[in-house]
């Protein structure tokens, strides 16, 4: 069946610049093993950020229309042939790695995961692919989880203000799971005990290092948290209900980088215990990507893309390196159970809503953060995009449409 509207929207990129696209007529029908989505929430990564300014690379083709976003979750409006196990009606979250057609010819991963991604072997939406900033999304029924009914009436229980668009925050969550995994894997690898308990740090208190300190508390850790602003810390303290602010201490067991930035890399390396390990979770930026230890023996962008560890022996101290980009596919219900589990924190975290891909108005979701308006009424997600600095104030940025 073809469903038809006057109206949608999406939000491209097109040779660095980012617009709002109306698109009139026929929407697009699934095909077979493919689900529509009426995207309800769509969280706003810094990794998006980064590539519409030029800090990070996107394989895509420049010079096409590429709709991006790959933080969503939605509605099944629609279903192509075959058999499934998702329904019309079910709210799903949308998985952003795919394999491109001849991804067996040059990769033995038979499954997303991080070894694979690192090396550039997979596609991803926003960059390779369309993505979720669109009022409609078509996604492969593999690439879609569905979320229980529990776990919506849980994000609506406790983030009210933004109910089950919550579940925009899988994605992130699914990529920081996927970090313990690794880590679990390595300490296998190595016959070392794996890291559960002591002490951890986490330089970068944006969503994402508050999405690590909630996985790192329920591994039993006591955590650290650390940000050139003040306030970021203060912000992050208020989402998790509590922390500690780094004020000096050193010797810890983790150190978690969620920055992209090196000198966040080398503060952890001076600041994680001998035998202690450095995770480097987030990409540095373009002009910093030939920065290295002081060994010179590893660059640490590499390092973040490679899903190995390496253990090294420098400046006398012994170090175990490791970071990711991407996650394990099969942790996708892992990680949607993990947000509805912290839902009141991940609502917390959400600090500012823009209510449409055209509105022009972040609003404020919690007592002393007002609204931010844009100067011509354009659309606020764009301003975002093209760098609006808003970490003094927000924490993590979504854009909702229709409500479930």
């Amino acid at each position: 069946m073809t469903t038809t509207l006057t109206i949608w929207q999406e939000v491209q990129r097109h040779r660095g610049e980012v617009a709002l696209r109306d698109n009139h007529g026929a929407l697009p029908i699934p095909q077979a093993g493919e689900a529509r989505i009426r995207i309800l929430g769509a969280g706003i990564c810094g990794a998006d950020v980064r590539v519409v300014g030029g800090n990070k690379l996107a394989s895509g083709d420049p010079n096409a229309y590429t709709t991006l976003g790959h933080e969503g979750t939605g509605l099944i409006e629609e279903l192509g042939p075959g058999e499934t196990w998702l329904a019309v009606g079910d709210q799903v979250v949308v998985l952003p790695h795919h394999f491109p057609s001849d991804h067996a010819t040059y990769c033995t991963a038979r499954s997303i995961e991080p070894g694979c991604i690192g090396n550039g072997h997979s596609e991803h939406l926003g960059w390779d692919r369309p993505g979720i900033f669109s009022d409609y999304h078509v996604a492969p029924v593999t690439h879609l989880v569905r979320i229980d009914p529990t776990y919506l009436l849980q994000a609506e229980r406790e983030a009210p203000h933004v109910g089950t668009a919550l579940y925009a925050f899988t994605e992130p969550m699914l990529c920081v799971l996927s970090a313990y995994e690794l880590l679990d894997r390595q300490m296998d690898a190595l016959e070392r005990p794996r890291l559960t308990g002591g002490r951890a740090l986490v330089l970068g208190c944006g969503p994402i290092g508050v999405l690590h300190a909630l996985a790192l508390r329920k591994r039993g850790f006591a955590v650290w948290l650390s940000d050139p602003a003040t306030e970021r810390v203060k912000q992050a303290q208020w989402c998790l209900t509590g922390g500690n602010a780094y004020a000096g201490e050193g010797d810890f067991d983790l150190v978690i980088v969620t920055a992209s930035s090196a000198a966040a890399i080398k503060m952890g390396e001076s600041l994680v215990r001998d035998k202690g390990t450095v995770y480097l979770f987030a990409g540095l930026n373009l002009g910093e990507r030939e920065q290295h230890d002081a060994s010179v023996m590893l660059l640490y962008e590499r390092v973040h893309r490679a899903a190995q560890g390496l253990y090294l022996n420098a400046s006398g101290k012994r170090i175990m390196y490791l970071g990711h980009s991407g996650y394990f596919d099969y942790l996708a219900p892992q990680a949607v159970a993990m947000v509805a589990a912290n839902a009141g924190a991940l609502g917390r975290a959400i600090t500012g809503v823009i209510p449409g891909w055209a509105s022009p108005v972040i609003v404020g979701q919690h007592p002393g953060i007002v609204d931010w308006r844009t100067a011509d009424d354009s659309p606020a997600l764009l301003a975002v995009l093209r760098g609006l600095d808003v970490r003094a104030s927000h924490c993590k940025l979504i854009v909702t449409t229709t409500r479930a």
